[in-house]
C-alpha cells in the first residue's frame, strides 16, 4: 500500500514537471510571437516612413 502511494506520488510529480515544462514552452512561444509582431509593426512603420520621405 506504501509502495503504490509512492509510485503515485513520484508519478504525480513527473506529471506536474511536464505540465510546468509545458506551460514555459507555450509562454515562451507566445512571447515568440508577440516579439515577431512587434518587429513586424516596427519595421512596417519605417518602411512607411522611409516610403512618405522618398
Amino acid at each position: 500500500m506504501c509502495l503504490a502511494l509512492k509510485n503515485f506520488v513520484n508519478k504525480s510529480y513527473i506529471y506536474t514537471d511536464n505540465l510546468q515544462f509545458s506551460l514555459n514552452y507555450l509562454t515562451s512561444v507566445q512571447q515568440n510571437i508577440d516579439l515577431v509582431r512587434k518587429s513586424q509593426l516596427y519595421y512596417g512603420l519605417m518602411l512607411q516612413i522611409i516610403m512618405f520621405e522618398g
